[in-house]
């Protein structure tokens, strides 16, 4: 593989990495608040948006990922 190709693999590996760190975070909090009655709605509606959208880029990421991978793309 070329060099750029491994590097782009690299970034969307770590990136899959911290995305998954920070949804185990978020998910934390969002399981906290979901039941809580004193949360205000707002706030909750920001968490539970953040972390559709982190699920949301994981899997969009994994896909990327698998299509490379399924195209024989891989890392040196």
């Amino acid at each position: 593989m070329k060099p750029y190709v491994d590097k782009a693999l690299e970034i969307l590996e770590n990136k899959l990495q911290v995305i998954e760190y920070s949804l185990i975070r978020v998910e934390t909090v969002y399981n906290a608040f979901k039941d809580n009655e004193e949360i205000e709605k707002q706030d909750f509606e920001e968490i539970e948006r953040r972390y559709l959208s982190l699920k949301n880029s994981k899997g969009d990421l994994q896909n990327a990922l698998r299509i490379l991978y399924e195209q024989g793309v891989t890392r040196v």
